[in-house]
């Protein structure tokens, strides 16, 4: 934990380099992150809106590996073309605005 996301990424490079068998997905760099949420989140939010006859307007989204945030976005943003979307980060670990990464809890 002290070494937070970075450690973990060196400890899964070690196992992998270990064992045989073993795929790491990637989730920071894998394009199916945000695809998934192109395909499913996206398209939940629009349909549960829908329902009651609204649109997104505005979307907010904790941001990890950004996978949530880049394919629901893209999704909501097919539909309306000026939808606003906003990244929310922990104080603790502002690394999209510049700050250092804090550790994993």
């Amino acid at each position: 934990a002290a070494l937070g996301m970075k450690g973990a990424i060196a400890m899964a490079e070690k196992i992998i380099g270990e064992r045989e068998n073993t795929y790491m997905l990637q989730q920071f760099s894998n394009p199916s992150n945000p695809k998934i949420h192109e395909l499913t989140t996206g398209p939940e939010i629009t349909s549960a809106l829908e329902a009651e006859g609204l649109q997104c307007d505005i979307f907010i989204s904790g941001v990890g590996t950004g996978g949530t945030i880049t394919g629901a976005g893209k999704h909501l943003r097919k539909k309306n073309p000026n939808v606003q979307i906003i990244a929310v980060e922990p104080a603790e670990s502002p690394v999209l605005s510049g700050g250092k990464p804090g550790p994993h809890k």
